[in-house]
């Protein structure tokens, strides 16, 4: 349910930034009314993010969930930048509304209802996790087994080869946390990738994405015929495609996929951030 124009509102420092945000998600999206230093949110994909997002550019923010890497995304890429937010889950991107406008981000963010996926054909079944789990939404029927309320839902798919080509500029940076769909976006975004070469910041799921569509060693593979350089956004270091899916093929990881990788001065200034 989404909460009123007048209903509280609590100021969040996330990520060194603050936001507002309804009170009703600071269970949902982890933040802590009592810790005065605020909240380290996923901080392998901020880390991230900040090395190779700029003022002015476009960026893709694929799994938004409640908004909030869009608000810091946005804040990013400044007034003459954009992001624009995929997220498959309808009641959740009802919050990422709300959670916008109350940061005055309303206008700098454009929303879409869809599943991101390898192609733009149809529908295809999302599982549907209500309430404080929904962030473990998934294209992968066996959240079943953790979540026995998901629903699967019939939702748009999406490719962002098709979605970009009336773009009136080609993002700069994808931000991915997909829940296990990495590598059906990536299938979907060949051409993009090829021919513009956005950063990626990506989340990977290794355990989820076996479930849905590819592997972790998949998604290596792809970037690294690409030409793209990798960097475990974990431990701050470069890494080649067998040695991430080796650590991270059966958990949670953080990758960074970026030219960017090729000049030493940013992976040494990312190492420097991120904890061993």
């Amino acid at each position: 349910m989404l909460c009123s124009a007048g209903a509280p509102t609590v100021s969040a420092l996330v990520n060194d930034h603050t936001i507002r945000l309804p009170r009703q998600l600071r269970r949902s999206v982890g933040v802590s009314l009592v810790n005065r230093h605020g909240l380290y949110f996923e901080a392998p994909a901020m880390i991230g993010l900040e090395a190779v997002l700029e003022a002015g550019d476009t960026a893709f923010d694929v799994g938004c969930s409640y908004g909030v890497f869009t608000c810091l995304m946005s804040r990013m890429v400044g007034p003459a930048g954009a992001v624009y937010s995929f997220e498959a889950n309808q009641d959740v991107l009802s919050w990422t509304r709300r959670v916008l406008a109350l940061n005055g981000l309303d206008n700098a963010s454009r929303l879409i209802h869809a599943c991101v996926g390898e192609s733009t054909a149809g529908s295809v079944d999302f599982f549907h996790v209500p309430g404080a789990h929904s962030v473990a939404s998934t294209r992968n029927p066996e959240i079943r087994a953790f979540h026995a309320a998901a629903v699967p839902l019939a939702v748009p798919l999406l490719s962002l080869d098709e979605f970009c080509e009336n773009l009136p500029a080609q993002p700069r940076c994808l931000k991915i946390d997909v829940e296990g769909s990495e590598c059906l976006v990536l299938r979907g975004a060949a051409r993009l990738l090829t021919v513009e070469r956005p950063h990626l910041v990506l989340e990977t799921h290794g355990l989820e994405v076996d479930g849905i569509g590819g592997s972790v060693a998949e998604i290596c593979r792809m970037l690294e015929e690409m030409g793209y350089p990798l960097l475990d956004l974990e431990k701050g270091e470069l890494v080649d495609g067998a040695g991430y899916s080796g650590r991270y093929g059966r958990q949670i990881g953080y990758l960074l996929a970026s030219m960017k990788l090729n000049d030493e001065d940013t992976v040494r200034r990312i190492r420097r951030r991120c904890v061993p």
